[in-house]
């Protein structure tokens, strides 16, 4: 299990828990593979959608993402955090990490992370995936 060491600078919070988590998979994925893509993506419920306070749904959304690029031959792994502030819903951080000989796009990555978000919210919430664009 992981130390929490939590490091406060003006309003953000640093997890060391968190970023160590990210530094052990990022690493297995270099090991793995020439060319690691990245890609993050923000996951939030619909307006009105009734939370049960569990991250079950979440999972299974990453359960079927990676089960849906092995499928097509694609390492995919990931790390995510869950997010609360002041709203009644939490809202995800996801970070996969792909075969970049492979995936080139995160367009695609999210375009299909949001048919599985909507299946299985049985919503019309697509726009509930956010794309996080890097830093130029």
């Amino acid at each position: 299990m992981f130390s929490q060491e939590v490091i406060y600078n003006y309003e953000y919070e640093y997890r060391s828990d968190i970023m160590q988590r990210i530094q052990r998979c990022f690493h297995t994925a270099i090991k793995a593979h020439c060319k690691v893509f990245m890609v993050r993506l923000d996951v939030r419920f619909p307006l009105g959608f009734v939370h049960d306070g569990r991250n079950t749904v979440v999972s299974e959304l990453l359960r079927r993402l990676k089960a849906n690029y092995t499928y097509h031959g694609v390492d995919c792994r990931y790390v995510w955090v869950r997010e609360q502030n002041q709203s009644s819903l939490p809202h995800y951080h996801l970070l996969l990490l792909l075969d970049g000989s492979r995936i080139e796009n995160g367009w695609g990555v999210r375009a299909i992370a949001g048919v599985l978000w909507c299946g299985l919210l049985d919503a019309d919430c697509d726009a509930c995936i956010h794309l996080c664009q890097p830093l130029h």
